[in-house]
């Protein structure tokens, strides 16, 4: 008889160790996919900042030259003037080593300027270091303001992909004239 009970508890060991590893499998999977869709949300969060402070510098750029001519030259002192009115003509201004303020009239592709990543210029849109997934362009719309034709508003756009969806940031502001009293 003990060959028979020996037998059977045997086969009761290995069909416990399946369902331990069975268990196991599962405790595991459960806090690895958690700790997946953290790392996605992560990621996703890192592109939108880098979108936004991609758009803020364009914006600062683009005020900045407002501010110093705020009279009806201020289209010229842009670089790209009227061609950068209404949204299809995409315009961006970039970073050459450090340097603000340079234009690049419009851009080749119709979702915007490609941007690169220069380990010592920072991020820019001149084709100099490794290409991003960001693409920028900004474009200006009259107010029709009657009191001050000069009026502006500057719309940024920062679209990204990351595999089959496009994301994008779009950020506008109001350019209008500081009337000194």
């Amino acid at each position: 008889m003990r060959n028979r009970h020996t037998k059977i508890n045997k086969g009761f060991t290995l069909i416990e160790t399946l369902v331990a590893i069975a268990v196991l499998m599962i405790a595991i999977a459960g806090p690895l996919t958690v700790a997946n869709k953290a790392l996605m949300a992560a990621l996703y969060a890192r592109d939108q900042s880098i979108a936004s402070y991609l758009a803020l510098e364009t914006m600062e750029i683009v005020r900045d030259i407002k501010n110093n001519n705020p009279s009806s030259g201020f289209l010229n002192n842009l670089g790209g003037g009227i061609s950068c009115l209404l949204d299809n003509g995409k315009c961006d201004y970039g970073t050459v080593s450090g340097t603000r303020g340079s234009l690049q009239t419009t851009c080749a592709s119709s979702i915007g300027c490609q941007i690169y990543l220069d380990n010592a210029a920072g991020y820019n849109n001149q084709s100099t270091g490794n290409s991003t997934v960001f693409y920028r362009y900004f474009y200006l719309t009259a107010t029709n303001n009657p009191a001050d034709p000069n009026d502006y508003t500057l719309t940024v756009v920062v679209t990204w992909k990351e595999g089959t969806v496009t994301d994008e940031i779009r950020m506008r502001a109001e350019l209008i004239n500081i009337r000194q009293a």
